[in-house]
């Protein structure tokens, strides 16, 4: 056994004052969303495809928008890089000796109109794990407390209520089927009184152990209660990053807490 003082500083286990995560031994994650949209508009401004001998040509003219997740986690040092990112390209291109009529662009589907002043999104996630597993998470409360960091209470009979983001989102169960559906009356405290909107969401389990969720949100409010006009934009921010994404990231290991007691699954979320 060395002496005081005279060990190898490496296996020295000490608090460290500033709270460093040396070597990022403890899960560390960075959201590389932003990263990603200057590294896009970087390698796609003005960029030429085709060309030479051919009779058309096609320039990529710039990157209009970029949606979707990139992140990193560091855990014991292993790099776990994630990401799901849709991108549109504007874009431009010559056919040599054709004539043609320029047709107007199709607007997006996944935010659709339904009743005037109000929109429908629609999401499809895939999670690696069992259904029953991921409507299970969704349905428990001292679950959503731990990946949301907020207070929630929910029922998990039809017809009963639930309260999650400390009150924020309030609603009431209309359909329940077990690793299969989940129908939700869902409205947000700062909506105009009396709107409701409707949550969907289908469990598909194309093969073990991977689940696609395809989710519809209808009848959300393109304005709040103060005027603004970002509210179908971060409802559907809040679905990805505050609800999804948070679940990969809460539940990515064999082994988690629910209340105060260990417990055991067989869905490690990736």
């Amino acid at each position: 056994m060395a002496k005081f003082g005279e060990g190898d500083k490496r296996w020295i286990v000490a608090e460290r004052p500033d709270g460093t995560n040396v070597h990022n031994w403890h899960w560390a994650e960075t959201n590389c969303l932003e990263w990603s949209r200057t590294f896009f508009k970087n390698n796609f401004s003005n960029v030429a495809v085709g060309g030479g001998d051919g009779d058309a040509t096609i320039t990529i003219k710039k990157v209009e928008k970029l949606d979707g997740e990139a992140y990193v986690n560091v855990r014991k040092g292993k790099v776990i890089p994630g990401y799901e990112i849709s991108v549109r390209l504007a874009w431009e291109g010559e056919a040599r000796d054709a004539n043609g009529k320029v047709l107007q662009r199709k607007e997006e589907v996944n935010k659709s109109e339904g009743k005037k002043g109000f929109k429908l999104i629609s999401l499809t996630e895939k999670f690696n794990c069992r259904a029953r597993d991921l409507f299970e998470i969704l349905m428990d409360e001292n679950r959503w407390r731990g990946f949301t960091q907020s207070n929630a209470r929910i029922s998990k009979e039809v017809g009963g209520e639930f309260s999650i983001f400390d009150g924020s989102v309030t609603g009431k169960n209309l359909e329940l089927e077990e690793g299969m559906l989940i129908v939700q009356r869902w409205r947000f405290g700062s909506w105009p009184d009396g709107i409701e909107s409707m949550v969907r969401i289908m469990f598909e389990e194309p093969e073990d152990g991977v689940t696609v969720v395809k989710l519809t949100h209808s009848d959300v409010p393109e304005e709040d209660r103060y005027g603004n006009a970002t509210v179908v934009e971060n409802t559907e921010r809040g679905w990805r990053d505050l609800i999804f994404q948070r679940i990969r990231t809460a539940f990515a290991r064999k082994d988690y807490w629910i209340g105060n007691f260990p417990r055991k699954t067989k869905c490690l979320l990736q």
